[in-house]
């Protein structure tokens, strides 16, 4: 901190100031902090503004972000942030608090200046599961199942939050984003503890849809193997597999090659795929390839999507251990 004060005087030495009878004129990017505190960021540091105005409410109107410049007292209090009075403005360009940066709106909310953008939204929060072919976290909301994707600009704000909980959030928008949609997020409150049981099915229906994944869905075993009505059988003993596991490929060789080929080539595979990573690869002899993943017991190929039984899964694990180490 006394670093900080140290760079700060310093630094406010070199503001550009132009002398005004007393005042000074000072260019920077307008911040409206929790509480009703005014802001000034430039280009060498932040500054708090007290509003000397004749009839108060100065910065009423101003959107966080804003490049103004104030008629200010000559002198800048010797702190972090700087202090001074402020006695007028001129708009120059609008934007929002993307263009302040993200350190300097850290710095501040740890000294209780927690930035306020221009808008704020309830919903409910959900955090995607590892491995999800999207990512979050996101924020949904009654009416529009859909929602967005959440950036912390401040960094820690979602930390404890569970997929469900009621939240309030203060963000700012980009010009243009992809859909769902992302919020620049510069505060959140928590309103209510929930769960996934609380958000709309359709909200999460929708970004499951979209690639969303939050941990709902499930595979099991199948309770009798999903063999197809004619299965093929017959391989000799030079019958050989490839499985890639870990980035590596290993070659399979007899019976183990022939009970992986058996069982992967005889699934009854189902065109309903789901979103779910597969674990492992296997190339048979016939030029087939199969994605497999042990964890949920299925596998799939080209036709489709197939559960193994509990003891299929075990013996390919059991194969692939033997021949892959892994």
């Amino acid at each position: 901190m006394k670093k900080a004060v140290l760079f700060l005087c310093a630094a406010l030495c070199a503001l550009p100031l132009t002398a005004c009878g007393g005042k000074s004129a000072i260019e920077g990017r307008y911040l409206r902090a929790a509480g009703g505190a005014s802001l000034l960021v430039t280009e060498n540091g932040p500054i708090a503004l007290s509003d000397r105005s004749e009839d108060g409410g100065l910065f009423d109107g101003l959107n966080s972000g804003d490049l103004i410049e104030v008629t200010c007292d000559s002198g800048i209090g010797e702190s972090y942030p700087g202090q001074t009075g402020a006695y007028s403005f001129k708009f120059l360009q609008g934007s929002n608090l993307n263009s302040i940066p993200s350190a300097t709106l850290a710095n501040l909310s740890e000294l209780g200046y927690t930035p306020v953008g221009g808008s704020t939204a309830d919903g409910w929060y959900l955090a995607t599961v590892e491995g999800s072919e999207e990512g979050g976290p996101l924020l949904v909301g009654e009416g529009w199942p859909n929602g967005v994707c959440l950036v912390d600009m401040a960094g820690g704000l979602f930390d404890g939050l569970e997929s469900g909980d009621r939240i309030r959030i203060t963000f700012d928008m980009p010009e243009s984003s992809p859909w769902p949609g992302v919020d620049w997020v510069y505060t959140c409150e928590l309103l209510e503890e929930g769960s996934l049981a609380d958000v709309p099915e359709e909200a999460l229906a929708a970004m499951e849809e979209a690639g969303y994944d939050f941990g709902r869905h499930t595979h099991q075993p199948a309770a009798e193997p999903q063999t197809v009505d004619e299965p093929v059988s017959g391989w000799c003993g030079n019958t050989s597999a490839a499985v890639s596991a870990d980035g590596r490929e290993y070659t399979l060789w007899g019976g183990d090659a022939i009970a992986l080929t058996d069982i992967l080539i005889n699934l009854d595979y189902a065109p309903e795929v789901c979103r779910c990573m597969t674990e492992y690869t296997a190339e048979t002899e016939l030029g087939a390839s199969y994605g497999i993943n042990l964890t949920e017991s299925f596998a799939r190929c080209e036709a489709g999507q197939a559960a193994l039984t509990a003891e299929q899964t075990a013996t390919i694990r059991d194969i692939i251990d033997r021949n892959c180490g892994v």
